[in-house]
């Protein structure tokens, strides 16, 4: 099995809505739609966004997907972009206990996102 993750696909309740909350509200752009499946460009791999998915074995698994960003300013500023497009914020950004910077959202079908610099850049937080 190759090492290197492609793609990850959420299953959302309200395909339209997650769509609107990653292309309009986090500038994530759509390389492919079929039906109830959209696919997203998202760095060095495809995010996707599947209508109405229901697990073949048992309930969904709970995960957290991670971004990395730059600096601590930008973590701030995806944090606010999140919740303009109608993110719920769970951890506001903070001295994170492994020596960077994170804060986390969770968009629209609930699903977590950390936002994260890995080393804090700035002193006073």
């Amino acid at each position: 099995m190759d090492s290197n993750a492609s793609i990850i696909t959420l299953g959302v309740r309200d395909l339209e809505k997650a769509l609107s909350f990653y292309r309009d509200g986090l500038g994530v752009s759509v390389s492919s739609r079929k039906g109830d499946l959209v696919v997203m460009d998202f760095g060095d791999f495809q995010f996707g966004l599947y209508a109405n998915a229901k697990p073949a074995n048992g309930p969904l698994t709970k995960i957290t997907l991670s971004h990395n960003v730059s600096d601590n300013p930008a973590v701030r500023a995806l944090l606010q972009a999140a919740a303009k497009a109608g993110a719920r914020i769970v951890t506001q950004p903070h001295v994170a206990i492994w020596g960077g910077y994170s804060g986390s959202f969770a968009d629209p079908d609930g699903h977590l996102w950390e936002v994260a610099c890995p080393t804090n850049l700035e002193t006073a937080e």
